[in-house]
């Protein structure tokens, strides 16, 4: 049988089967809506040969079935179109991948009825009908995978309208793609060509001009993909599934690699629980994972999380917490900190848009990608300004889920500064007091020192010599920049 199937996963190391029911043809993918008028949770389950069937799952013990919906232009007597791909937008609108040749939208507005707006073939060289296998919603643009072509970005502004030639924003061609999935700016392809299979991960920032950021060849047919949480997961036919790091699209990672003696197909990723569809049991490590309804269960959290570290010195610089930088004088030179990321989790950790406040600049960036146990360091250039402790604030862009805003602030204390101005002169009558007719002496080393505390002169002892100078042609010097205290 075929069909779905409706998972109560409250406790994912405990899920349960909450109901189930069949489909016409083989149900391959699902999206689900919410509506409030009246309340209801509804499922459209896209068929290989059987259109969409559309259900009411609000309550999954007893799940009924609202309309058995055609995919094949306006025709709703007939449900032959085969069905790849499904998605649901938050106006109700639905999106539709065919593996027949098509991509079509619906209105859903009203699960009971719901009404085609458009479809719109591709054609690609002398193959026309270009089979779509996967549709992926990115605001108003969808990205469309045609399994003889590539990967197309398509204009969804106006979903009754496909059909104008301006609606392709962007095309590149690919070895056979077939899955498709996207987390944020980062987008994975699965390419399932003879002797090229792999996965392609693009950075979509900029929906109409993906950039590639690197393919990886992978073996056992990569062909159906998963994503959330900063990590791509391909399903392999032949047997397994890749975990990709994606957190930074341009410089993606491979994190681990499962394999299994049956097909892995497509994963999904909520919360911190990834599922991955296939039927064998496993164990990793010592922990055992649950298997539910054909379903591998396991907790995210051991194989890619980031972890945001960051040290001065040996000082631990708290998320949202300050650090002392030191002290310099008043006008004088600047503070130039230098500061260690490391990187204490097991998953690749980005850092990006490192800024300071109150004209510090970043003299030494970091770098943008760190594996697991990687050291990177900045360092800082810190006016002095005037006397007084100044604050500022420094803060950059991580992939860590509990620090992904990581901010601290510096404080530096800047020292008032006075000048010292005097003469070393020849006292010829020995009062104290200097006349005109009393020369200067020239080339005398004059010594500055800061007292310990005692109010007593021990140059020998705790005083310390903070400068010296050395008198001038009237006997004449001066100490500037002399720090307060």
């Amino acid at each position: 049988t075929s069909g779905l199937k409706v998972f109560d996963v409250t406790d994912p190391a405990n899920a349960q089967l909450l109901g189930s029911i069949d489909t016409p043809g083989t149900a391959v993918s699902v999206a689900v809506a919410e509506y409030l008028d009246p309340a209801q949770t509804v499922a459209f389950v896209g068929d290989l040969g059987g259109g969409i069937s559309v259900f009411d799952v609000t309550d999954p013990a007893n799940i009924v079935l609202l309309q058995l919906l055609a995919v094949d232009d306006n025709d709703d007597t007939s449900i032959d179109a085969a069905v790849r791909d499904i998605e649901i937008d938050d106006n109700k609108i639905l999106y539709v991948a065919e593996t027949t040749g098509g991509f079509t939208t619906f209105n859903a507005a009203d699960p009971e009825n719901n009404v085609w707006l458009d479809s719109v073939g591709f054609q690609a060289g002398v193959i026309s009908n270009q089979p779509v296998t996967n549709v992926e919603l990115d605001g108003n643009r969808a990205y469309l995978t045609l399994q003889n072509y590539g990967l197309v970005t398509f204009n969804i502004a106006d979903p009754a309208n496909l059909n104008n030639d301006s609606n392709l924003t962007s095309t590149i061609a690919l070895d056979q793609p077939f899955g498709m999935a996207r987390d944020g700016d980062t987008l994975y392809v699965a390419e399932t060509a003879l002797g090229a299979s792999g996965v392609a991960v693009f950075d979509v920032s900029n929906p109409d001009s993906p950039v590639l950021g690197r393919k990886f060849l992978l073996d056992n047919q990569p062909w159906l993909v998963g994503a959330g949480r900063g990590i791509g997961i391909v399903g392999h036919y032949g047997g397994g599934f890749t975990f990709i790091d994606g957190a930074n699209p341009l410089s993606p990672v491979i994190d681990y690699t499962l394999f299994t003696a049956t097909p892995g197909n497509e994963p999904t990723i909520v919360d911190d629980v990834i599922y991955l569809p296939w039927h064998e049991p496993v164990q990793i490590g010592d922990e055992p994972v649950q298997i539910v309804g054909g379903v591998l269960v396991m907790d995210g959290d051991p194989l890619f999380d980031a972890d945001v570290a960051v040290t001065l010195d040996t000082q631990h610089v708290a998320d949202g917490g300050a650090v002392d930088i030191g002290q310099t004088t008043e006008n004088g030179p600047a503070l130039q900190p230098s500061f260690t990321i490391r990187n204490d989790g097991n998953g690749n950790l980005t850092i990006q848009n490192l800024t300071a406040t109150g004209g510090i600049t970043v003299s030494s960036q970091p770098v943008g990608l760190l594996e697991p146990d990687g050291v990177t360091t900045f360092t800082l250039n810190v006016p002095s300004g005037a006397a007084g402790v100044r604050t500022e604030t420094v803060s950059f862009l991580t992939n860590d889920r509990d620090e992904n805003f990581f901010e601290f602030d510096i404080q530096a204390t800047v020292v008032g500064t006075a000048t010292i101005n005097g003469t070393v002169w020849d006292d010829l009558d020995a009062d104290g007091n200097k006349p005109a007719t009393e020369p200067g002496i020239t080339d005398v080393t004059v010594r500055l020192y800061r007292d310990d505390g005692d109010d007593n002169f021990e140059p020998q002892d705790d005083d310390t010599l903070s400068a010296t100078a050395t008198t001038d042609t009237v006997g004449g010097f001066q100490f500037t920049a002399v720090p307060a205290g």
